[in-house]
């Protein structure tokens, strides 16, 4: 589910931007069950920022990208059922 649709022609960067695509889930929603696996990402306007720096290891960047999957895929089963 993460990355579909992401440019492999990007410039090199610590800062990634991002949306949710055709889903009902909110962003707000979203950057908060990351907040409780210790991620703290920004909300602008419809995106949501991600911001690296020199310290973050290849293994904390592999735990946020498994958190993002737990959290989108937790939220969408509680949106679905709550259907």
């Amino acid at each position: 589910w993460l990355a579909q649709g992401v440019s492999k022609d990007i410039s090199e960067t610590n800062i990634i931007y991002f949306g949710l695509k055709n889903t009902i889930l909110s962003l707000d929603d979203f950057i908060g069950g990351l907040l409780r696996h210790g991620i703290r990402m920004l909300k602008i306007k419809d995106k949501i920022r991600a911001i690296t720096h020199k310290d973050i290891s290849y293994d904390q960047i592999n735990f946020a990208i498994k958190a993002i999957n737990e959290v989108f895929i937790f939220l969408y089963h509680i949106v679905c059922i709550s259907r």
